[in-house]
């Protein structure tokens, strides 16, 4: 083979072969392995197609492999898993026809040319036959080596995003990620795609993952935004979603903050890239806006919470945080906070609010006391809520600098046993209630 494989995929690849040669089948690695191959560059996805019998094929290789197969026979596919738990895609030869624009394709079998002609670009259309014949050959039937030359997206066919919109997504993202640039018929049939309106019947699911892909990528999801702005896609998002330069200062403010928590090397809380970009980019939407594009991607909990209700949950922590509180109120204010909220609140807020925001995320947060109730009862307090409301006083001592590491239990004991006393005062206040009314009876 002209292309060096990487060193786990070649003894792989070779065992496709060998079972390809005794089973007397035509079998063929394609995808974007190949691609990035005659690119150099590092892939490890490894997809098999068989022209014949593609699962009984997988079957027979994942015997030789040590491994196990995982059938999907409604599409023609399996999936052998290795006895190192690696994943082969071995699918058979098919093509693909939609009964309706955005629709899921339907499939039967096929020859190789059908197969690669029903893929997205020219550029993935390569193959490599590995069996039956010894030397393996490169195939390319749609001048997709030709294209990769020239750093081009080109589709296959003048239907290719009426049958499925969600390849412009695809092309943003090979563009970002590859340097290459659509062909000017590719980008004619993006806009023929737009006005047939094919993007409003793509389901809200598909819709969501070619989006997640996109923006979860640090190198691909600035570029990517303006690329769909570009293109005019953002509105196919929501109408009234734009890419001005307020929303373009927020995104990169948040990308600053982003590499900033990664460069502390913070990781708590969790923070998803594509939920923060997607909360700075509609931050000029309102309310309803941010509900709608929710609806669209069919958004749910925390992801449908970090769209709808950020932007108001900022604000209610941006007002706590105005007029320079205690290190215990800034916890207090922020325990409660999604990572995403804390990124858009170091992005959007003022000097004093970041100021409060990086210091609970670097010496604030998840501070805990030397001492546990347990030590309280050792030192003499008894058992009871008043340990609880002490250590929390102890806590907010520490954070505030009132006290030492070595203080605390001290303090917390102090704070207990005064609690304890008060508990232990009667509602009237004296020591002998009913016994002291004029009269000195009692009654």
């Amino acid at each position: 083979m002209s292309w060096p494989l990487p060193p786990a995929l070649g003894p792989r690849v070779e065992a496709a072969a060998a079972v390809s040669r005794e089973l007397g089948v035509p079998v063929y690695l394609v995808g974007g392995l190949v691609r990035d191959l005659v690119l150099g560059r590092e892939n490890r996805d490894l997809d098999l197609v068989v022209e014949g019998d593609g699962i009984a094929f997988a079957r027979r290789l994942a015997e030789v492999l040590g491994g196990r197969v995982r059938e999907h026979r409604e599409f023609l596919t399996a999936v052998v898993i290795d006895a190192e738990g690696f994943h082969l895609d071995v699918a058979t030869a098919r093509s693909e026809f939609y009964r309706a624009p955005a629709a899921l394709p339907e499939v039967a079998t096929s020859a190789i040319r059908q197969d690669l002609y029903r893929r997205d670009f020219t550029i993935n259309t390569l193959a490599i036959r590995l069996g039956p014949d010894r030397r393996p050959a490169l195939i390319d039937h749609f001048g997709g080596r030709d294209d990769l030359e020239a750093g081009v997206l080109r589709v296959l066919h003048s239907m290719s995003f009426i049958d499925d919109p969600t390849r412009v997504l695809r092309a943003v993202r090979l563009e970002q990620r590859l340097g290459f640039r659509m062909s000017p018929e590719t980008l004619r049939l993006v806009e023929v795609a737009r006005e047939e309106g094919v993007f409003a019947r793509l389901s809200g699911s598909r819709l969501r993952e070619e989006l997640v892909l996109l923006l979860d990528d640090p190198q691909m999801a600035l570029p990517g935004i303006e690329r769909l702005a570009g293109l005019g896609l953002l509105g196919e998002l929501h109408p009234e979603l734009r890419l001005g330069e307020a929303e373009r200062r927020t995104l990169w403010a948040a990308v600053g903050a982003w590499d900033w928590y990664r460069i502390q090397g913070l990781e708590q809380p969790p923070v998803a890239l594509w939920r923060l970009l997607l909360a700075a980019l509609t931050a000029g939407l309102d309310e309803p806006g941010r509900r709608a594009l929710a609806d669209r991607l069919q958004l749910v909990g925390a992801n449908r919470r970090a769209l709808v209700d950020g932007a108001e949950r900022r604000r209610r922590v941006r007002a706590l945080l105005a007029g320079d509180p205690a290190p215990h109120a800034v916890a207090a204010a922020l325990e409660q906070t999604s990572g995403e909220d804390l990124l858009l609140l170091l992005a959007e807020g003022e000097p004093c609010e970041r100021s409060s925001v990086r210091r609970y995320l670097r010496e604030l947060r998840g501070f805990e006391l030397a001492i546990r109730g347990a030590d309280l009862v050792a030192a003499g307090v008894p058992p009871g809520p008043a340990i609880g409301e002490a250590l929390r006083r102890t806590r907010e001592a520490r954070l505030d600098g009132v006290i030492g590491a070595g203080e605390e239990l001290a303090f917390a004991r102090e704070q207990a046993l005064a609690l304890t006393e008060v508990e232990a005062v009667p509602a009237g206040g004296g020591g002998r209630l009913g016994l002291d009314r004029p009269g000195g009876e009692g009654r």
